[in-house]
């Protein structure tokens, strides 16, 4: 990783950082999702950086991957936990981190175990660890306080233009993979924490999806092609495709069928207990971490 491409994941991390600060000044009980997602959105753009990914809010047992709809008329509840996820990139060097925020004073002792297992991953992670460990991090914690880590959700590796660049980071104990914490690599570390079992299903509804499939081509829908062709492989939300909305809704069976975009489907805690979710970006140097969305 040279100085430039090292210096663009710092400025995304920094964005990230205010974003997230902006999104939880919005998080308050009965405010729209919509609200939420279009403004931390629109704050992302305006300090010159682009969205990696469509806002997440997702609330008590859901997990992940939901991000408003058009015309979306769902609130924030009164009482809960909300998580937000959000992405950053500067020409495609990604920043991605989440934090979890109480609805109406409740879920505090949740929301802070996952604040504490991120800290407590950061305090020993370390370049050539290997990355078993870190699950073995998670589930000491977690576990000690009486709750379970959400077990098929995991970090992941970035890479230009790549959400999910090929090495998932476990968040449970005596996982088998032999991968290490390389230098010049960037990681997101996101422990899950719940009261429920720790496993997620996808529901059926999706809310974000990724184009995938670049010279396919199906007649009438040149024009969407070419527009999911501007997230460069990121993944986008149907809000984004403005004039091509109407298309995109006509042809969305079509289009997963193909293989041309992959959906994300909502994940959900399968007891429907609530989940709080920590995460950071770092980089990896040949002698220490850096954590590139650390907040103030």
């Amino acid at each position: 990783m040279n100085e430039e491409i090292k210096e663009k994941y710092l400025q995304a991390g920094k964005i990230a950082a205010k974003a997230m600060k902006k999104a939880g000044e919005l998080c308050t009980p009965n405010r729209k999702m919509l609200e939420i997602c279009e403004k931390v959105e629109e704050f992302i753009r305006k300090e010159g950086a682009e969205n990696a990914f469509p806002l997440n809010v997702s609330v008590n047992e859901v997990a992940a991957h939901y991000t408003a709809t058009v015309g979306d008329q769902n609130v924030l509840p009164k009482e809960g936990v909300v998580k937000i996820d959000l992405g950053v990139h500067v020409d495609g060097y990604i920043a991605d981190t989440a934090q979890s925020f109480s609805l109406g004073g409740k879920e505090k002792e949740l929301i802070e175990l996952a604040d504490q297992t991120l800290r407590s991953i950061l305090a020993s992670i370390k370049p050539l660890m290997e990355i078993k460990e870190i699950g073995n991090i998670v589930e000491k914690e977690v576990t000690s306080k009486g709750y379970n880590p959400v077990r098929n959700l995991s970090g992941h590796s970035l890479s230009h233009y790549n959400l999910h660049s090929g090495v998932s980071i476990p968040n449970y104990g005596n996982a088998t993979m032999s991968e290490k914490l390389q230098p010049g690599k960037a990681y997101a570390i996101e422990p899950f924490v719940t009261k429920g079992t720790g496993v997620i299903y996808n529901d059926q509804k999706s809310t974000i999806f990724k184009f995938t499939d670049r010279n396919k081509k199906i007649n009438g829908y040149e024009k969407l092609l070419e527009k999911m062709k501007e997230f460069n492989g990121l993944p986008f939300t149907p809000r984004w495709l403005n004039d091509h909305y109407e298309k995109f809704e006509e042809g969305i069976l079509l289009l997963v069928s193909e293989r041309v975009i992959d959906a994300y489907p909502v994940l959900i805690e399968e007891t429907k207990n609530r989940v709080a979710q920590a995460e950071h970006t770092i980089l990896v140097e040949e002698e220490k971490i850096i954590i590139t969305t650390k907040r103030d």
